[in-house]
């Protein structure tokens, strides 16, 4: 049946990924006032229709509000995921402090998520999204947490 639902917060970093998601039309996007409402969101939904929950947040600070709500999902095995944006490709790891870039926001969400994962490329990202199912739908069932920088997030694929 696939994802039917997915919760998220709109920013600039992820405004690619939720135009898309609004031209397949496939997909009802429902808003929340804050990242930790949107996991929430996606927790319950997962929970309660047997179903992978969606949640899409911010970079930065607002990848960091999600993560008590992705401590929760991960605590009670829920499979869900968290995808988040990124700064620019060429600004990653390079410690500039680059618009709402956290310092190692992948290891944040590692310690969150049951895994954390990048997209390095719009060549691989299909791949990662793959990778990022199974490990959510594998015992022990939780989340996963998908970065992928913004100048990827408009690529064909």
């Amino acid at each position: 049946a696939g994802v039917r639902h997915a919760f998220g917060v709109l920013s600039v970093h992820n405004m690619p990924l939720l135009d898309a998601l609004a031209r397949r039309d496939t997909v009802r996007y429902i808003c929340a006032r804050g990242e930790a409402g949107a996991v929430n969101m996606a927790d319950a939904y997962a929970r309660i229709q047997g179903q992978v929950g969606v949640a899409f947040t911010s970079t930065g600070a607002g990848a960091g509000n999600a993560c008590g709500a992705l401590i929760e999902a991960s605590t009670a095995g829920t499979p869900l995921l968290h995808i988040t944006g990124q700064v620019e490709s060429a600004y990653l790891d390079k410690g500039l402090a680059d618009v709402h870039e956290a310092k190692d926001q992948l290891a944040m969400l590692e310690a969150a998520s049951k895994a954390a994962l990048r997209v390095w490329s719009a060549d691989t990202a299909l791949g990662v999204f793959r990778q990022a199912l199974q490990l959510a739908q594998t015992a022990p069932c939780g989340p996963v947490s998908i970065e992928i920088p913004i100048d990827i997030q408009g690529a064909v694929l």
